[in-house]
């Protein structure tokens, strides 16, 4: 999906929230600029060292408006499903991003 960035720009990889579905960003964009964002299949996406708990294959996955991985579903943003474990202690977790959204 086409993607023209309102702020400050996105690396490559970067896990990007659009209304309500997320896409991976295919290479840079700059502020104000346009570029693809990935919006199906299976990514490795960090979590910070304080992610909330830890992943069983299956579990839905949430980032916060911080921008935080997390397990937790209130007032956060629907990522996808774990595509396999993932302990509270690992710094990534594999995702199948959008899965069963809509």
């Amino acid at each position: 999906m086409q993607y023209t960035d309102p702020t400050g720009g996105v690396s490559s990889g970067d896990l990007v929230e659009v209304v309500d579905m997320v896409g991976i960003a295919y290479d840079d964009i700059a502020s104000g600029g346009t570029g693809t964002l990935l919006t199906t299949g299976v990514y490795t996406i960090t979590k910070t060292a304080h992610a909330a708990g830890g992943f069983s294959q299956g579990d839905s996955v949430y980032v916060s408006g911080a921008g935080l991985i997390t397990n937790v579903s209130t007032s956060n943003q629907y990522v996808g499903i774990a595509w396999e474990a993932s302990a509270t202690s690992a710094l990534s977790v594999p995702v199948n991003i959008n899965f069963g959204n809509g």
